[in-house]
């Protein structure tokens, strides 16, 4: 595989932990009616869209085709299973919140692994790299409140 290609992969594939890291917190919203934690979710799904398009423009300008609609098949996998839990487990609040720190976990080792990539131009470095960092953030954030079980805005 030539190195443009195996670039846009993997850009690629950091477009599609973005699109089940939407899909997670979008789930988030449909369940927990608190709006401090509705704010957090949309914001976190802003940040994904944000960061996808900056990868879809970065695969463009590699002369690549991002795959904006797609999500990863682990990620694909992981829905199904939570669905299934669901229907036995029930949607609580920690329940919801242990699923969201999971797609973090897993969105934070895909940018960990995709800088480990030998072919990334300085500027691509450099956009992976102040992804990750935001996304590191936000793991914090969703872990902090997580632990605490009751989301307080104004004690952060």
């Amino acid at each position: 595989m030539e190195k443009k290609e195996e670039v846009t992969q993997v850009l690629n594939d950091l477009l599609k932990i973005n699109n089940d890291r939407i899909r997670e917190y979008r789930k988030g919203i449909r369940e927990i009616v608190d709006f401090d934690w509705r704010t957090i979710f949309l914001t976190n799904i802003d940040e994904s869209k944000k960061f996808g398009n900056e990868l879809a423009l970065a695969i463009i300008n590699l002369g690549g085709n991002p795959e904006t609609g797609s999500t990863t098949t682990s990620g694909k996998i992981y829905r199904f299973w939570t669905e299934l839990k669901d229907t036995f487990t029930g949607t609580d609040r920690e329940s919801i919140l242990n699923e969201c720190e999971f797609v973090e976990d897993g969105v934070l080792l895909a940018y960990t692994r995709a800088l480990e990539h030998e072919d990334l131009t300085i500027e691509l470095n450099l956009l992976i790299k102040k992804q990750l960092a935001s996304l590191r953030t936000a793991y914090v954030i969703i872990n902090k409140y997580r632990d605490m079980g009751v989301l307080d805005l104004y004690n952060l």
